[in-house]
């Protein structure tokens, strides 16, 4: 026996359980509220019970673009305000959220919108495949995905609402983010110092299809990856090759001298990297 959790993908108020032999034979019914069809949020072969999901907080990825919304999903999963959001994203396996089937699969749908930014698990583990769904909170029609292109400005690709002409959630990336050409490029690295050499070979680890044979380096792989190699040897004077032409700006390596670090400097620090204790003055002392 298969069981199907079917939902109103505008009221989003209530899943109601079906029994079935065969997944083909599924059809949508009707929303009792509002008259609008209805979705299979779930599906397994677990008959539903009164179980108490907890999601566990393993790990934030410290991204400046992604984790500002991370914090606001974190804070409205848990009920919470700025502060303790941000404890709980600096304290691995943090209770994030404790409750029922239906808010457990919204609040897993909300985190999974930021991909790979936030590491969970659930306890106990959930025995259902879910499918994850943006629709629009304005009429209830279900977005699609679209990209954006506008020539070689940034573009905006994510979830758009045909209905009300409008994007429900979307990200805006440069012209390298979204350029698929593989790139490839082949250095000498023989005379190059040590802790040089070394930051050179971690980055072309990184990368997608590589070789590091006798002092010489093979590799390709995405623009976005391929110039975190291209840095090092621009800003070093190391002569590479690279084909296709690459053709996106290569930026100067500055290093970066702090005079003196603020109590609010170190407040953020700390909340980066816990478990660090130090105060500005040990900090200043040190320049």
């Amino acid at each position: 026996m298969h069981y199907i959790f079917e939902l109103c993908p505008k009221c989003m108020n209530e899943l109601i359980e079906r029994d079935i032999e065969d997944f083909q034979e599924f059809i949508p019914g009707i929303c009792p509220n509002c008259g609008n069809r209805m979705e299979a949020a779930l599906w397994g072969n677990t008959k539903t019970e009164n179980t108490v999901y907890k999601i566990i907080l393993n790990k934030v990825q410290n991204i400046d673009k992604s984790r500002e919304k991370c914090q606001k999903i974190i804070m409205k999963i848990g009920g919470l305000d700025a502060d303790a959001a941000r404890e709980k994203m600096n304290t691995q396996g943090s209770i994030i959220f404790e409750g029922d089937l239906l808010h457990t699969y919204l609040n897993l749908n909300m985190i999974d919108q930021m991909g790979t930014a936030i590491d969970y698990s659930v306890m106990p583990s959930f025995p259902y495949d879910r499918a994850l769904s943006i629709v629009c909170l304005e009429c209830g029609e279900e977005a699609e995905y679209k990209v954006d292109y506008k020539g070689k400005k940034p573009v905006k690709s994510g979830y758009f609402c045909n209905n009300c002409r409008q994007w429900i959630m979307y990200d805006v990336y440069s012209e390298q983010d979204m350029d698929e050409t593989i790139y490839y490029i082949e250095a000498t690295i023989e005379d190059v110092d040590g802790e040089v050499r070394q930051e050179i070979i971690h980055h072309v680890e990184e990368l997608w299809d590589k070789k590091i044979e006798n002092n010489k380096i093979w590799a390709q792989d995405h623009a976005k990856k391929i110039q975190n190699v291209l840095n090092i040897m621009e800003n070093y004077n190391i002569p590479y090759k690279v084909n296709p032409p690459f053709p996106y700006k290569i930026p100067e390596m500055k290093p970066v001298h702090k005079n003196e670090w603020t109590e609010e400097e170190i407040r953020k620090l700390i909340e980066d990297n816990p478990g660090l204790k130090i105060t500005a003055d040990e900090l200043n002392a040190l320049n």
